[in-house]
């Protein structure tokens, strides 16, 4: 509330003051087409929204031609067998600690939700399971669930996901990785957010209590047929989450080389420029 009241007396407050990334920028670098139009349906003026890719997409397109030795080589690392078929989970971080926690959630302690998440995975027969951690997590604090049979791998999330078969995460950014990688995913709104971000990739099941995770972790992993479909989806819209061609840095430069040069010979302000938030962690 003190930086609402500041901007607006201030009178620097955004034209859309509860639209993320509303500001005064000449540019707002996206990821991909379906973000473009997501930023579009929430108010952003569309000639800002420029389509550049993120530096992720580059690293996800490296990881995609080497996939086979890097899958090996993470097999032989995590001691797991290299012919079964691998689901990567995203665990979610805590967000029960606030004030209040998330009633809308089945879990009132991050610990039981740790555990029936890892156990519902292992659970899933004749498949490799391996986690990666949220960032504000250490790798000391979670080393405990290696015990019910899961790996946690030390490697960043973006260069897992090409290697996996199901991905397996919370209402996550990374999920749109796993979309322009044609992986089938798991979303489990294990929060109840009621995020609706992905509605448009028909490959992302979306879940939100106990047993309906339970459900579509069996389906996806029993049923091949379902299985493949979820893979013909995903291959359809990949195109749309990302352009993986190993370019996305080149079109960041270009584009900050052409704010420069059309502000330099202007003569017009100090050219401003945004890149969703994903890109920037991403970056």
């Amino acid at each position: 509330a003190s930086q609402v009241l500041a901007r607006e007396w201030l009178r620097i407050a955004p034209p859309l003051p509860w639209v993320l990334h509303s500001g005064y920028t000449d540019a707002i670098a996206v990821e991909s087409e379906a973000v473009r139009s997501y930023c579009a349906s929430e108010g952003l003026p569309i000639n800002k929204l420029v389509v550049t890719g993120s530096v992720a997409h580059d690293v996800l397109a490296e990881a995609l031609k080497q996939a086979h030795q890097r899958r090996s080589d993470l097999c032989d690392k995590l001691k797991l067998p290299c012919d079964r078929p691998m689901i990567l989970s995203a665990l979610p971080p805590d967000s029960l600690y606030m004030t209040g926690g998330r009633p809308e959630c089945e879990f009132q302690k991050y610990d039981e939700l740790v555990e029936f998440w890892v156990r519902s995975l292992t659970a899933i027969k004749g498949h490799n399971i391996v986690l990666c951690l949220h960032p504000s997590v250490s790798y000391e604090e979670m080393r405990y669930i290696e015990e019910w049979g899961v790996r946690i791998a030390r490697e960043s999330t973006v260069r897992l996901i090409p290697l996996c078969d199901i991905f397996v995460a919370a209402i996550s950014a990374t999920i749109q990785w796993a979309i322009a990688c044609a992986k089938p995913v798991i979303n489990y709104d294990v929060y109840r957010y009621g995020y609706q971000d992905y509605a448009s990739a028909t490959g992302v099941i979306r879940v939100d209590g106990k047993e309906e995770f339970l459900a579509v972790l069996q389906r996806i992993t029993e049923d091949r047929a379902y299985y493949d479909e979820l893979v013909g989806h995903q291959v359809a819209c990949a195109g749309q989450w990302g352009q993986l061609d190993g370019r996305a840095g080149q079109r960041l430069l270009q584009l900050f080389d052409r704010l420069v040069d059309e502000n330099m010979h202007t003569g017009g302000p100090r050219c401003k420029l945004e890149q969703t938030a994903e890109s920037a962690q991403d970056s």
